[in-house]
């Protein structure tokens, strides 16, 4: 008879804020420990007393047992990747358990302190960085990290193997024709019994998706782009594309920082600003006033959110505004009303840029039906319960499988 069991603790109905654990005998591995969206028990005016006790009642931290307080459970916790839907609570867990990420992963976050983006009260030193597909062993259970694409740097699925069951969780993962991380990971996750995969896509209907004309960068000469800092890559793609385009490319000081950690080539176009709250950058960027990138017949000027009060007094007619993933991500934030109401404010011409870091329905179809797992656990998505299949578990919060 197996000995592994697997609850569900958020996640499952919903995009963002997976958190399961997998347990054999006393061992016991918790894969993610995202941010959930708003708990419909919680709003800023209602008052916690900062304990524990409180944030479980209010819905911003799950309720796992004997996993806050000293137990004899042996457990561990994994981070697929560094998006606040899977790693936006960590600050929560407690000193004596230890927290396992990709080296890449780790990486980044070291940097996302630098910046201010760090989560409250939880340095890089909390982190674990394990060898991408070297075990790593809690207790009896061995935990693998095997990198995927993602738009991320350091996204990784985990392969959990116990005595009794191989689980595959597929973290959050990109299927393009250059994604090959991502094909070969499904080559090795063939062999599973249970696959545990994200449906972010299914959790919109195609018929609701409205299309829109299609921009090439380029087409305009003045450009506010926001993109998200955590995605690195895209944040590397448009220094790379500004210089073969020659555009100025005028970032903020987060921006900067990130692209003298994680960039090697040429930098010589770019210039930084100075944000409404300074970060110190004391790189090799050129420093730029925002009054004079402004004018410039050519630029694009990456702008986040939180600087919105910097723009406030400029004539910006003529720029059109790129939306590429930056934040707030859609309609479902609030702030994106606030986003388009500074938008119109500034008469800026709004450019919806943005392009999806998870597989597309087809694809996650592709990816189940290649894999071909005993069992299929669909999560992290509005309607999980669409991605078919002949045996799987529609996990339910709270409930513990036998496996």
């Amino acid at each position: 008879m197996s000995n592994t069991h697997i609850t569900f603790y958020s996640g499952t109905n919903t995009i963002g804020g997976t958190i399961f654990s997998i347990t054999y005998g006393k061992d016991r591995f918790i894969a993610d420990f995202g941010h959930s969206p708003k708990s419909p028990l919680f709003d800023e005016r209602i008052h916690t007393r900062g304990n524990i006790s409180d944030e479980i009642a209010v819905g911003i931290i799950p309720d796992i047992p004997e996993f806050y307080t000293d137990s004899d459970w042996n457990t561990v916790v994994g981070v697929s990747h560094m998006h606040l839907d899977h790693m936006g609570l960590l600050q929560y867990i407690p000193d004596n358990i230890e927290i396992i990420t990709s080296e890449a992963s780790k990486r980044l976050y070291e940097q996302l302190v630098k910046i201010g983006d760090g989560q409250p009260s939880f340095e890089v030193e909390r982190l674990t960085a394990v060898e991408e597909k070297k075990s790593f062993m809690v207790g009896e259970i061995e935990v693998t990290f095997i990198p995927v694409n993602h738009d991320i740097i350091g996204a990784c699925a985990i392969r959990i193997q116990t005595p009794d069951a191989q689980v595959m969780y597929s973290g959050d993962i990109r299927l393009n024709d250059d994604d090959l991380l991502t094909k070969a990971w499904i080559q090795e996750a063939n062999d599973v019994d249970y696959l545990i995969v994200e449906t972010t896509s299914l959790s919109f209907d195609e018929g609701d998706i409205v299309a829109s004309l299609p921009h090439k960068f380029g087409d305009n000469n003045r450009y506010i782009l926001n993109i998200y800092q955590r995605n690195i890559k895209r944040i590397i793609d448009y220094v790379k594309l500004t210089q073969q385009l020659q555009y100025p490319f005028v970032v903020d000081d987060r921006i900067a920082t990130l692209i003298d950690a994680f960039y090697y080539g040429n930098t010589s176009h770019c210039y930084v600003y100075e944000s409404i709250k300074p970060v110190g950058y004391s790189g090799n960027i050129h420093p730029i006033h925002l009054e004079d990138a402004v004018l410039l017949d050519k630029v694009v000027i990456q702008h986040d959110f939180s600087n919105w009060l910097l723009l406030e007094s400029f004539n910006l007619e003529g720029f059109d505004y790129l939306h590429s993933n930056g934040m707030p991500l859609g309609d479902f934030d609030p702030g994106f009303f606030v986003m388009m109401s500074w938008i119109e404010k500034l008469r800026l011409n709004y450019v919806d840029f943005q392009k999806s870091g998870h597989a597309t329905i087809a694809q996650l179809e592709e990816v189940v039906n290649t894999i071909q797992p005993k069992v299929l656990i669909p999560q992290h998505g509005f309607y999980p319960e669409r991605l078919q299949y002949p045996n799987r578990i529609l996990p339910e919060i709270g409930k513990e499988y036998l496996l």
